[in-house]
């Protein structure tokens, strides 16, 4: 017969002296913000080139689409999420989904699968934008 550990049941949980908290605030990649202001530079250079030439725009536009793609990879490892679902963002409809996710998700929500009141408040300005769109899109405006 085994023996039984001493000072507790049998059934009881094992415990361990390892302190597994994550501080989320130290998650690795791009914040919400500076990840915001990478893609909205992305797009003033690239709207810039327009009017230099026509082969600085198709540079400008291939640049930066591989730096939107890395930022997006850098930004869902800062969600907690797999790098690999940035491919998502070449998908139509389900791009909408990640980008929203990439602005509106605290750093670690993969961890807590909570929003705080900034992504409440993102995902309440996209919401309200779509519907403002299904409305005048409706009324042939």
């Amino acid at each position: 017969m085994a023996e039984q550990p001493t000072g507790g049941s049998p059934y009881a949980t094992p415990r361990s002296d390892v302190d597994v908290a994550i501080n989320i605030e130290t998650m690795p990649g791009l914040q919400r913000l500076p990840y915001f202001l990478s893609n909205f530079a992305i797009g003033i250079v690239v709207f810039a080139s327009m009017f230099v030439g026509d082969i600085i725009l198709g540079l400008a536009m291939i640049v930066g689409f591989f730096a939107t793609l890395y930022l997006g990879f850098v930004r869902l490892k800062n969600i907690g999420w797999s790098g690999w679902l940035t491919l998502l963002l070449i998908v139509p409809f389900v791009n909408y989904f990640v980008g929203i996710a990439a602005l509106a998700c605290p750093p670690g929500y993969a961890m807590t699968k909570t929003l705080d009141t900034a992504g409440i408040i993102i995902v309440g300005l996209f919401i309200g934008m779509f519907v403002i769109g299904i409305i005048t899109g409706l009324m042939g405006v």
